[in-house]
């Protein structure tokens, strides 16, 4: 005997599947919207936050970079050796190294494009010959390149 014949008692008609399949879904399908709902909501929303935190670290990163240009640029053309005009620039200088170190959200994109040794070998150049010009054409590469890594990301 290896297969003993099913009673019909016992079977469950296809009409009682079907009423037991359709009151567990009914039971159990909007909870699983709910909670697949809720998880593509919060992926959504991450992702959201993730490219805004970007932007804005893109737009500090290029601000201090054009504040410390702006200060050896100034300090280039008029050498100015008052103690407010060597504090601003030391500050500026400061702020963009700091910008460039700090970054977490882009920190990826720095590395790709080495920003912080490009920046320090431009700087490094401009404090040994006081040549803004070849200073700022380092510069304006290093901005272009961050500038189009920000447009393909976000």
């Amino acid at each position: 005997m290896l297969l003993e014949p099913v009673k019909p008692e016992t079977m469950m008609t296809l009409l009682e599947w079907c009423t037991f399949v359709l009151a567990v879904w009914a039971a159990l399908g909007p909870l699983f919207g709910v909670w697949f709902g809720q998880k593509l909501a919060r992926k959504n929303v991450r992702a959201q936050w993730v490219a805004d935190s970007k932007k804005k670290e893109f737009k500090e990163l290029l601000s201090a970079l054009d504040a410390a240009r702006l200060a050896l640029a100034n300090h280039a053309h008029y050498r100015s050796k008052q103690p407010e005009d060597v504090r601003a620039l030391a500050e500026a200088q400061g702020n963009a190294s700091r910008c460039i170190d700090d970054r977490l959200f882009i920190l990826p994109e720095m590395k790709r494009l080495n920003v912080h040794d490009r920046w320090i070998a431009a700087t490094g150049t401009f404090w040994e010959k006081l040549d803004i010009l070849t200073f700022l054409r380092c510069y304006d590469e290093i901005r272009r390149e961050i500038i189009k890594a920000t447009t393909e990301d976000l």
